[in-house]
């Protein structure tokens, strides 16, 4: 009976965590843009790091991922920006459609291949 009980508890713990963890995976914030910042000396990367924003780091620039909210804040830190992506969640659900390289790679060569087996076929029933 306490074995029952138990085992209940962790398969019911188990789920909650996954499903907590799938929660998680929903993409990006609402309304957050990829938005690329000029680091033109030391003082720049220095004030950009105190604000604490999700920044990726590059020689010359930054990249920081920021909601309208952290957008108007770099503004009135005095830092060069240029808004690169403004609707990241829409970039992302919109992603793999009318990508033709992602989806006709296989089709294509699958063709040519499928092409070369039928060849081949009959090369080898004329030899017969």
């Amino acid at each position: 009976m306490i074995l029952i009980t138990i085992k209940n508890h962790v398969v019911t713990i188990a789920f909650l965590c996954l499903s907590l963890f799938s929660l998680a995976q929903s993409g990006w914030r609402p309304d957050e843009m990829e938005v690329k910042v000029v680091i033109e000396n030391k003082s720049d990367a220095v004030l950009l790091g105190n604000l604490k924003f999700d920044t990726d780091f590059y020689p010359g620039y930054a990249i920081v991922y920021a909601i309208p909210t952290e957008l108007k804040q770099l503004k009135e830190s005095g830092l060069k920006v240029d808004v690169i992506v403004d609707d990241l969640n829409s970039k992302s659900d919109n992603f793999w459609k009318g990508r033709d390289e992602y989806s006709s790679y296989f089709a294509e060569n699958y063709e040519h291949e499928w092409q070369n087996c039928q060849n081949l076929t009959e090369f080898k029933t004329k030899q017969r």
